[in-house]
């Protein structure tokens, strides 16, 4: 073995800055490609987004990481091949290690969004290249992992269309959506969970009264609750069903904001000032946005 071109626990010290560095541009692409739709649809904010990363990405990388840290150390080339050439494979990969981080760090600040397994793929296929020619990178493995880029988006945009295709037919083209309501009133009830339910979208169905006795939160709109309560003023309509059923009540009106009613006591809230852009939905976002508030505000 050559003596090493700088002491052991400095080039460790390198070693760990370029892998962080690494995970870094990681970071900043990768997780954004993973967690972007989530973040763009308002499903997770963007704290949560970061939360849950930091979280599986890490039990991702410890629990089921070796097999491709594997195929990076030792799979594109043959490490015995630098025996006696330990300076130039410890530069090399250091190298490799710092270019796909660069890479990665200009792509993320262009907003590109970017395989990190491309970036060191290649960096590492260009290293060995220049140090001991074409004939010592393994082909066969790189070929393999190539073919992968191709196979991975046919696999997952297949598994897309078809979770995309099932939710579409069992629940958004569902003729009899109360039944579906129903469904799952009775399970979240079984199983003490909390069941905020829209009741707009079956105002006219046979089970709206089980559906209403069986959710946690029943909202309503203002139509909805006229209808339900054969047409009382809100005040008295929400008090009606409280003291036949003691439990929260809401309903949405628009413009005039939300009431509720909730141990008794009846609240409201202002609408928010919005400038409106397109109205198509809009009952729809509202009572989604103050469903999302009730499951995570304590009320």
């Amino acid at each position: 073995m050559e003596n090493l071109f700088l002491d052991p626990t400095l080039i460790l010290i390198i070693a760990a800055f370029a892998g962080f560095f690494m995970a870094f541009g990681i970071g900043a692409n990768d997780v954004a490609n993973a967690m972007g739709t989530s973040v763009g649809s308002k499903a997770i904010t963007f704290k949560q987004a970061i939360f849950i990363a930091a979280i599986f990405e890490f039990l991702g990388a410890y629990l089921a990481g070796g097999e491709v840290t594997s195929t990076i150390r030792k799979g594109i080339v043959d490490p015995d091949l630098y025996i006696g050439k330990e300076n130039i494979f410890i530069i090399g990969m250091l190298s490799a290690l710092l270019a796909a981080g660069t890479w990665l760090l200009v792509a993320s600040s262009k907003g590109w969004p970017v395989s990190t397994t491309h970036s060191i793929v290649g960096s590492i296929v260009g290293f060995v290249i220049i140090s001991m020619g074409f004939q010592a990178v393994s082909w066969d493995k790189v070929g393999t992992i190539a073919a992968s880029w191709v196979v991975s988006p046919a696999v997952s945009g297949t598994m897309a269309f078809f979770i995309f295709l099932s939710a579409k037919k069992f629940i958004l083209d569902r003729k009899d959506p109360a039944q579906a309501a129903h469904y799952v009133a009775v399970h979240c009830q079984n199983n003490k969970l909390n069941c905020v339910v829209d009741l707009d979208n079956f105002s006219n169905s046979a089970l709206l009264e089980e559906v209403v006795n069986l959710s946690s939160h029943p909202i309503f709109s203002e139509i909805g609750l006229n209808r339900y309560t054969n047409n009382k003023p809100i005040i008295d309509a929400l008090k009606s069903l409280y003291q036949s059923n003691p439990k929260f009540y809401a309903v949405t009106l628009g413009s005039k904001g939300v009431y509720w009613i909730n141990n008794g006591e009846i609240f409201h809230c202002d609408s928010p000032l919005v400038e409106v852009k397109e109205t198509n939905g809009a009952g729809d976002v509202f009572h989604g946005a103050f469903a999302h508030f009730i499951t995570t505000k304590p009320i």
